[in-house]
């Protein structure tokens, strides 16, 4: 779905990927966000293929709201992911840019739920 993307997860020992989940990367932190800053044309494109399997009850399965959650993520400049992919688990997801101001990668922070809401405010702080 995302050419040339490699993600890289490391897990404590409070969260743990379900086997099906590994095979959903762009509904992780990262992956939303490499989608929110792709042109229009290929992001049509990979919407296009993606299922919106349900994971959780937060999972986004409609193709209108995870776009509408996409213009959030380019609005914000960031991405957070509350339990969509694995309950008990979030994410926020900042973007690497290159020297024009292009998005070429990631770097995300996963962990509990819990971990990642107490120290949200200082994760998104410029």
């Amino acid at each position: 779905m995302l050419d040339g993307a490699v993600l890289l997860e490391v897990l404590g020992k409070e969260a743990a990927l379900e086997p099906a989940a590994e095979l959903q990367v762009e509904l992780v932190g990262v992956g939303k966000l490499l989608l929110a800053n792709r042109e229009e044309e290929e992001l049509e494109a990979v919407l296009e293929q993606l299922e919106f399997r349900k994971f959780t009850e937060n999972t986004l399965t409609d193709k209108a709201e995870f776009r509408k959650e996409l213009e959030k993520i380019r609005q914000n400049g960031y991405s957070i992911e509350m339990e969509e992919l694995v309950r008990h688990r979030a994410c926020i997801a900042a973007p690497i840019r290159n020297i024009t101001g292009k998005v070429i990668a990631g770097v995300s922070f996963s962990d509990a739920k819990e971990h990642v809401v107490a120290h949200q405010d200082e994760m998104i702080q410029d």
